[in-house]
């Protein structure tokens, strides 16, 4: 079974890619939203994360970001110790998830992460797709969809590896600005991918 990475800076796209290759029939894991789920209800990284930040850090529904947030920004080893909690878990999840996808005879499938790169992730797959789409469009689209301002956009771009360099490190680029075609870019990939795993 061949396993690939798709990853991009916020706004790139991704999750939308990613739905085109569900449609397509084939299987994605979103690690970003299995590692929001594990924060939420898996009782041994409660326990940690209260052990590592206090008892602030969980609220009736679940773990409170905002406040995690405030803690790790501009804390580089506050940030390392929550994803020593987290990225292994996340990675048990992906395992088993790649199991059950096995048996059901799925020939290749993908994972969806932000922080493919950043997170050790990409060691995980066999290939990588970064979809990449220029700053002003990534800033115009994340403003709008999650209803925010440019400032705090820029922010948590600026927190990200850039976008180049994720270029320079992937095996495939999806070009996704307003007047690019990414059914044909994305299809070329997958042909390569397919046939060439099996030449």
């Amino acid at each position: 079974m061949i396993k690939v990475g798709i990853t991009g800076g916020i706004g790139s796209g991704k999750t939308y890619i990613c739905r085109l290759l569900e449609l397509n029939g084939y299987a994605v894991f979103y690690s970003d939203a299995e590692a929001k789920k594990i924060q939420d209800t898996d009782p041994e990284v409660r326990a940690k994360l209260i052990d590592l930040f206090s008892e602030e850090c969980y609220t009736a529904n679940g773990l409170n970001r905002n406040f995690i947030a405030g803690i790790i920004f501009n804390n580089p080893d506050a940030k390392k110790k929550l994803e020593e909690i987290i990225h292994p878990k996340v990675t048990e999840a992906f395992n088993s998830w790649c199991e059950e996808k096995a048996k059901a005879n799925h020939d290749m499938v993908f994972i969806e992460s932000a922080i493919l790169f950043e997170s050790g992730f990409n060691k995980k797959v066999d290939k990588v797709i970064m979809i990449y789409a220029d700053k002003e469009t990534r800033i115009l689209r994340s403003m709008k969809r999650d209803l925010t301002d440019r400032k705090s956009i820029e922010e948590r771009i600026k927190n990200q590896i850039c976008d180049q360099r994720k270029c320079e490190l992937a095996d495939y680029v999806i070009y996704n600005n307003p007047n690019d075609f990414i059914n044909k870019q994305l299809t070329k990939i997958i042909n390569e991918l397919f046939f060439g795993e099996r030449r």
